[in-house]
C-alpha cells in the first residue's frame, strides 16, 4: 500500500469517529461492538494453564461434574442419616409423652402394668392417690398438646413444601443475576445507539458514570460520602445486634441454669437416690461447661452445634429450661431405675395366697416386699406425675421448650444456608469463668448436701428416705435428720415376750418428727401409746 493510500485510509477511520461525535459515547460503543467478534474468538491462555506438553486446560474444568455429584450424594446421605436419627428421637418423645398422659389419668393401672404388679393388693400396691378432676383435665390437655407438637414436627420433617426462596434460588443466584444484568445493559446501550431519542436516560447514566470516574467531581464525592455513611451505619447496627444477641443468649443460659438448679434442689429435698442425683448433677454441670467451651473453642456451623448441644446436654423441668436428656432421657432413666431395682419374692407370695384365708395379714403383698425399697420406688414414681399446678408448668413447659428446639433443628437441617454465626461471645473470659465456677459450686453443693444429711440420719436406721439437705451438724444431736419416710416393723416376732411387749418407738418417732418433714410413718408390731405432739409439725404427712 502506498503512502497516499494509507493516509486516506487513516483519514477515513478518523472520519468514522468524528462523524459519531454528535451521538456521544454510545454511538462509538455500538461501532466498536461491530469489530468485537474477531477478538472474542481469541482464547486467552494463562501461564498457569500451560502444561509441559504445551497444551492448555480450561480453569472451569477444575471441578468436574462427577465430583459435584459425589459431594452432593455424600451431603444427601449425611442429611438423611441425621433426619433418621431425629425421627427416632421424635418417636421416642411422642411415645414417652403418651405414657405420661396415661400415668396421670390412671396412675395405679399404668404403674402396675409396667412393674407387673396387677395382682398385688387388688391393684393398690403402690398406693398412688388419684388427683382432683380439674388437675387431671389440665394435665391431660397439656400433655396432649405436647404430643401433637411432636407429631407435627415429625410430619414437617418428611413432608415439607419448598419455600419461595428455594423455588427461585436458581433465578436469584449471583451468576444468573450477573448475566441478566449484562444482557439488560447491552440491550439498553444498543437501543440508545439505534434510537437516540429514546436513549437519553441511558446516555445520562453513561455521562454520570464518566463523571464519577473523575477524581475531583462533586458527584463522586457525594457518592463516596454516602457510601461511607451507609457502611458506618451498617457497622453500628451489626455491633448493636451482636451485643443484643450476646446479652440475650447469656441471660437465657443463666436463666436456664437457674431453673435447672431449682429442679435439682427439689430433687434433693424429695430424697431422690444418690445415683440419680449424681446423673442429674453431671447433666447440669455439663451444660454450664459446654457453654464455656462454646465460648472458647469456635466450631464450624456453630449455630447447628449449639442447637444440638442445647438439645442433648441441657434441660430442666418446667420453670427450668429444658433438654432432651432432662425432658425425656432423665425421666425414662428414673422409670428404668424403678423397674431394675424392684425385687419381689413372687413364689412366697403365691404360697401365702394359697395357704392363708382371704383378708389375712399375710396375704398382703406389702408384707413380703422390702418396705425401704418400695418407699424409694414410690417416691421416684410419684415424681413423674403432675401433682400440682407447679408440676404442670414444669413438666409441660420443659416438653414445650424441647418441641421448639427440635422444630428449629429441623429447619436448620432443611436449610443449612440459613445457619447464623454463634450467639455466644467468643473469647469472653468473664462469661466462661462464670459458667466454670457455677459448675464447680454446683458439684460441691450437691456433694455436701448428700454427705451432711447422711451423717445427720446415721443414728436413725429406721429412716428409710431422708431429704438431701446441707446440714450444719451439731455434736450429739438426734433431731437434725430431715427424715421423710420412717419405717420400723417386725413381721415375725421370735419370742412370746416380743409379741406381748413390743418395742416402744415413741422417742424415735419424736426425734424424727422434730424437723417436721415426715410424709410416711409405717410401724408394725411396735408400741406407740400416744401420738407425739411433734407429728403436728409434719404437714405433708401422706401415709400413717
Amino acid at each position: 500500500m502506498t503512502e497516499p493510500e494509507s493516509t486516506a485510509t487513516a483519514a477515513k477511520d478518523r472520519e468514522v469517529f468524528f462523524s459519531s461525535e454528535s451521538d456521544g459515547p454510545l454511538r462509538r460503543k455500538s461501532l466498536l461492538a461491530q469489530k468485537a467478534p474477531a477478538s472474542q474468538n481469541q482464547t486467552k491462555v494463562y501461564p498457569g494453564d500451560i502444561h509441559a506438553d504445551g497444551s492448555s486446560q480450561d480453569r472451569s474444568r477444575a471441578t468436574t461434574p462427577s465430583s459435584h455429584g459425589v459431594l452432593k450424594l455424600q451431603l444427601d446421605l449425611k442429611t438423611l442419616l441425621l433426619q433418621l436419627a431425629l425421627a427416632i428421637a421424635l418417636c421416642v418423645c411422642l411415645a414417652w409423652t403418651l405414657w405420661l398422659l396415661l400415668l396421670n389419668v390412671a396412675p395405679n393401672d399404668t404403674v402396675n402394668r409396667v412393674m407387673n404388679t396387677e395382682s398385688f393388693d387388688s391393684g393398690s400396691f403402690w398406693l398412688l392417690v388419684d388427683q382432683s378432676s380439674a388437675l387431671v383435665v389440665l394435665a391431660t390437655f397439656g400433655l396432649a398438646v405436647v404430643a401433637l407438637s411432636y407429631l407435627f414436627i415429625l410430619i414437617t420433617m418428611f413432608f415439607r413444601r419448598k419455600s419461595k426462596q428455594e423455588i427461585y434460588a436458581a433465578a436469584q443466584s449471583p451468576t444468573s443475576k450477573l448475566a441478566s444484568l449484562k444482557k439488560r445493559v447491552e440491550k439498553a446501550l444498543d437501543d440508545a445507539a439505534a434510537k437516540p431519542k429514546r436513549g437519553k436516560v441511558a446516555s445520562s447514566a453513561v455521562k454520570l458514570a464518566a463523571s464519577l470516574a473523575r477524581d475531583g467531581s462533586s458527584a463522586r464525592k457525594f457518592i463516596v460520602r454516602s457510601w461511607w455513611l451507609i457502611v458506618d451505619s451498617i457497622i453500628v447496627l451489626n455491633v448493636y445486634i451482636v451485643l443484643t444477641a450476646f446479652q440475650q443468649k447469656i441471660w437465657l443460659k443463666i436463666g436456664d441454669l437457674a431453673l435447672e438448679t431449682t429442679m435439682l434442689y427439689q430433687m434433693l429435698e424429695a430424697g431422690s437416690p444418690a445415683a440419680l442425683l449424681g446423673i442429674f448433677t453431671v447433666i447440669v454441670a455439663s451444660n454450664a461447661l459446654t457453654c464455656a467451651g462454646m465460648i472458647f473453642f469456635p466450631f464450624e456451623h456453630t449455630r447447628l452445634v449449639e442447637t444440638l448441644m442445647d438439645i442433648m446436654c441441657v434441660s430442666p423441668y418446667a420453670s427450668k429450661r429444658f433438654d432432651l436428656l432432662i425432658a425425656i432421657g432423665y425421666p425414662m432413666l428414673v422409670l428404668f431405675y424403678c423397674f431394675s431395682t424392684f425385687s419381689f419374692d413372687r413364689a412366697k407370695f403365691a404360697i401365702n395366697l394359697e395357704v392363708f384365708p382371704p383378708g389375712w395379714f399375710e396375704q398382703g403383698a406389702s408384707v413380703i416386699a422390702d418396705p425401704v425399697q418400695t418407699a424409694v420406688i414410690y417416691k421416684c414414681l410419684k415424681s413423674l406425675r403432675i401433682a400440682s399446678v407447679l408440676d404442670f408448668f414444669t413438666r409441660v413447659g420443659v416438653n414445650a421448650t424441647l418441641c421448639i428446639r427440635l422444630y428449629y433443628l429441623v429447619k436448620q437441617i432443611q436449610g443449612p444456608r440459613k445457619q447464623r454465626s454463634s450467639g455466644y461471645p467468643k473469647r469472653h473470659r468473664a462469661a466462661a469463668a462464670f459458667f466454670v465456677a457455677f459448675a464447680a459450686l454446683l458439684v460441691v453443693f450437691v456433694e455436701e448436701s448428700i454427705r451432711t444429711s447422711t451423717l445427720a440420719c446415721r443414728p436413725h436406721p429406721e429412716c428409710a428416705v431422708n431429704a438431701r439437705r446441707w446440714t450444719f451438724l451439731e455434736s450429739d444431736s438426734m433431731t437434725q435428720c430431715p427424715c421423710l419416710i420412717l419405717i420400723d416393723r417386725d413381721i415375725g416376732p421370735k419370742t412370746f415376750a416380743e409379741w406381748e411387749q413390743p418395742k416402744n418407738v415413741t422417742d424415735k418417732v419424736t426425734q424424727l418428727a422434730t424437723m417436721g418433714e415426715l410424709q410416711t410413718l409405717q410401724l408394725v408390731n411396735r408400741y406407740l401409746p400416744v401420738l407425739p405432739d411433734e407429728l403436728r409439725r409434719c404437714t405433708e404427712m401422706k401415709h400413717l
